[in-house]
């Protein structure tokens, strides 16, 4: 029989691929229940290592999944444009024949891809890593994988070890904790007016029907399509604005900010199809920002949080176009009250602003065309170092950071 401790030492390795039993079979004092409940889906499911915490033998894991029919066609459909991976394939090539081989295999085309290390088993099927799931589970309750239950377990050696290299355990710690730094935002219990000043970069959430006077708010939310501005989230560009005259009780001290949609949980592909009259001006208008389940289109960038912002929860776009002036007493807070606001850096608002000028000036002139070139080639960044000078642009490359600040896991 195997050493436990050695068995638990080997199951602790970060890269490792290891089996996450049923959930009737980890103790309900098991740290993972803090995080989630017994339905949680990846029970039963192989996971991946990326840290381990020798002294309370905790690990951090993200699931391991495979994919079949309808699901893999949609998967294999959307990698593409996702702006965050949900799956990234473990590529399980021995040689230099089999990576030649593989070359035609359409997962390998579509998804990003980890390896496995030199000496790694290799499984008869295709895994996927599912980066943004990150929990904590101990060591101890996880078994080898593939996983063979008691009574068809031969009494020796267990599988070989199961693992990523060193350079993609290495990125996938990195994506994943860069997703896992911008967990979703902490949805208030109810919806209350800003305790303090609003800031730029930061996002609130306009009145609902009933509660604003605003004409132009309620104007658009009777007539607008595709996106009822009251309730919605917007981001604020400029503070310390003045909004109306002495005949209308002001002046009453105002933002400036870009409505953020979600096309009623919808798509821009859905909302506003490829094809239509006018439609790639219109799609133009609206940048994703990033997050799970968001989707590149149009060759624009997405819009990046900051670094210790906190994320939505579904796909949303900015609506760079129309800038809205609204009273700081219409905005209530988006999260909890002391929760972290969700919220951008001043460059990146900065950038939006100067796409919004671009966008203003219309397609038919110089000035959109050298930003819109700018904008698909070097994103957001580009913009905030594009010098007009006649008719010319001249650009650098300084604040390039702030359109790459994702983490990159192309092959090792």
């Amino acid at each position: 029989m195997v050493n436990p401790t050695l068995l638990a030492l080997w199951q602790m390795l970060p890269g490792t691929i290891l089996y996450l039993p049923p959930a009737g079979t980890i103790g309900m004092d098991s740290v993972i229940y803090h995080q989630v409940d017994e339905g949680f889906r990846f029970f039963g499911h192989p996971v991946l290592i990326l840290h381990a915490d020798s002294a309370t033998e905790i690990v951090d894991v993200v699931p391991v999944v495979t994919l079949r029919g309808s699901a893999l066609d949609a998967a294999r459909a959307a990698a593409g444009n996702h702006i965050w991976h949900e799956y990234i394939l473990i590529h399980q090539a021995w040689n230099n024949d089999d990576f030649a081989a593989m070359e035609s295999d359409p997962d390998v085309k579509a998804f990003q891809k980890v390896y496995l290390g030199r000496h790694s088993f290799r499984t008869r099927e295709k895994h996927w890593v599912m980066p943004e799931v990150m929990f904590k589970i101990e060591a101890t309750y996880l078994h080898g994988y593939p996983f063979e239950p008691a009574n068809q377990r031969p009494q020796s050696l267990p599988n070989p070890r199961y693992y990523l290299s060193s350079q993609s355990l290495a990125r996938m710690q990195s994506v994943a904790g860069y997703y896992h730094s911008h967990l979703p935002y902490t949805e208030p219990v109810s919806r209350l007016p800003l305790q303090e000043p609003p800031l730029v970069g930061h996002v609130y959430r306009l009145s609902e029907a009933g509660e604003t006077k605003n004409v132009y708010l309620l104007q658009a939310q009777t007539y607008s399509p595709a996106e009822k501005p009251l309730g919605r989230p917007i981001l604020v560009t400029h503070v310390d604005v003045l909004l109306g005259g002495v005949a209308n009780d002001g002046p009453k001290t105002a933002v400036r900010g870009f409505l953020i949609t979600d096309f009623s949980f919808g798509s821009i592909d859905r909302t506003i199809p490829r094809g239509g009259v006018n439609s790639e001006r219109i799609r133009t208008q609206y940048l994703p920002i990033e997050g799970p389940h968001s989707e590149l289109h149009d060759r624009l960038p997405a819009v990046t949080l900051a670094r210790d912002s906190p994320r939505f929860r579904k796909a949303q776009y900015i609506h760079v176009l129309k800038l809205l002036r609204v009273e700081v007493n219409e905005l209530k807070g988006l999260t909890a009250v002391g929760a972290p606001e969700v919220h951008f850096e001043e460059e990146t608002v900065h950038a939006l602003l100067e796409w919004h000028q671009a966008l203003r000036m219309g397609p038919g002139t110089s000035f959109y065309h050298e930003r819109r070139h700018v904008l698909e080639q070097q994103g957001l960044a580009g913009l905030l170092n594009v010098q007009v000078q006649g008719e010319a642009a001249q650009i650098t490359l300084a604040h390039a950071d702030i359109a790459n600040s994702g983490p990159n896991i192309g092959r090792n």
